[in-house]
């Protein structure tokens, strides 16, 4: 922490890896072994979510007869899948076999064909690789999934019809995607006219592995054809081409997010499946999307705390649990078919439960608020800005009553007194009847 008496601050970082053998919440806590003067801030904790798998749906357009120049092959290579995954991912529904013990997406793949009537509820993130016209219905369908918390990425192609995208996903600013197309750009054929890839920057933290040139080769990314996008004032860019053209945008619908990039996953426009940088990008930007799908449990303090669950799986009525030890019924809001418990009421540190019925309970963690351990003194501006709107006096001693003002004297509880009166009372009524009888 800052102090006045410690001007000098250290920072240790130490990185600890533990497994788990078992998906569920875990709560992680860590103590530094010292006195200052601020022991709440020595410690903290928060809370993990395990889980299993990460369930993932990955909707090609229309096949192609080479398979080099396939795009699922290699979004599939770069999760781990092994060759036979390709066969898998031509048939309707299927999912592909043999991912790495490492995995950690649970992939599925479709047609683009079937997304319409795919059920979308237990997905956390879906790629739209290089497909056709999207119906203004599919659109609105995938806008609804996003604006929940789901995460969509559009990895544009030689299928793309700039029109219907431009009408459809665009829709003047206000659909799926951020920013207008252009024509493509560029000639896939002659690779000995290309574009280099600028290294994103480090901040994002969609982009903050690949920026690094020291262990990634981003900087060796050949692009032969791209989609150009309209003006991106405003926008979120993830990636650039030389000269500052936006390859990669992102935009947030609701509590989603999606991404939309301008060359396709395979080989037709760009060598980037070749490069070691295309594995890092699709594991970073998939976490990247489905993070808002994650039930959010660790909380700052005011920021409200939310489940939904299934209609039909619900009572309608749930239970809050506070570290102060109140507890509170919620009445669950339906919202596309689902219940959404939510609860503002978060000012306190500590760990909140919400019991949705007597099996199943989930957990949040309120975490302190960082400026306590502010000491920072306060400014000459501060002070004047609060005393004039408050009426505070600041001064060296806590003590000191300028000339002429007068304290207030603290109120004294008078219930002690009207108890007195009320037992002396009933003394004197008894007396008085026993004398008169």
């Amino acid at each position: 922490p800052r102090s006045t008496l410690f001007p000098y601050t250290t920072l240790f970082r130490s990185k600890l890896s533990q497994p788990f053998a078992t998906p569920g919440v875990v709560e992680i806590a860590c103590r530094l072994a010292g006195q200052d003067e601020l022991p709440p801030d020595d410690s903290s904790r928060f809370l993990l979510d395990v889980t299993r798998a990460v369930p993932i749906l990955l909707v090609g357009g229309e096949p192609k007869s080479d398979p080099v120049q396939s795009d699922t092959a290699y979004f599939l290579a770069a999760l781990g899948y092994d060759e036979g995954s390709q066969s898998a991912a031509q048939a309707e529904g299927a999912v592909p076999r043999g991912p790495l013990a490492t995995s950690a997406f649970q992939l599925r793949t479709i047609g683009y064909q079937q997304l319409a009537s795919a059920d979308l509820s237990s997905i956390q993130c879906i790629v739209l690789s290089d497909v056709p016209r999207v119906p203004a219905e599919l659109a609105h369908k995938l806008a609804r999934y996003v604006s929940k918390g789901g995460g969509l990425w559009l990895a544009l192609g030689e299928q793309t019809d700039v029109d219907s995208f431009n009408q459809v996903l665009f829709e003047a600013g206000s659909g799926l995607s951020p920013l207008a197309l252009r024509q493509p750009l560029g000639d896939a054929d002659n690779h000995e006219q290309f574009t280099l890839l600028v290294p994103p920057a480090k901040e994002h933290p969609a982009t903050v592995l690949l920026a690094d040139v020291q262990r990634l080769d981003i900087d060796r990314v050949r692009i032969y054809r791209r989609h150009e996008f309209g003006g991106a004032e405003g926008v979120s860019v993830l990636l650039r081409a030389e000269g500052g053209a936006p390859l990669a945008v992102e935009k947030n619908l609701g509590r989603g997010r999606i991404i939309v990039q301008a060359v396709p996953l395979g080989l037709a426009w760009s060598n980037l499946p070749l490069c070691y940088s295309f594995v890092v990008m699709v594991h970073e930007w998939l976490w990247y999307l489905t993070e808002p799908s994650l039930v959010k449990r660790n909380l700052q303090p005011g920021e409200a705390l939310q489940v939904n669950q299934p209609v039909e799986a619900s009572t309608g009525v749930a239970t809050v649990e506070t570290p102060a030890g109140w507890s509170a019924q919620l009445v669950g809001q339906e919202e596309d078919g689902r219940l959404a418990f939510r609860c503002a009421r978060t000012q306190f540190p500590g760990k909140y439960r919400l019991s949705l019925d007597r099996s199943t309970q989930e957990e949040f963690l309120v975490s302190r608020d960082p400026e306590e351990s502010n000491l920072t003194p306060l400014s000459e501006t501060q002070i004047a800005a609060i005393s004039e709107a408050s009426g505070l006096a600041f001064g060296p001693n806590p003590f000191y009553q300028p000339a002429g003002q007068k304290v207030p004297a603290q109120p004294r509880a008078v219930a002690a007194w009207l108890l007195l009166g009320l037992v002396l009372l009933m003394v004197t009524e008894a007396a008085a009847a026993f004398w008169f009888s």
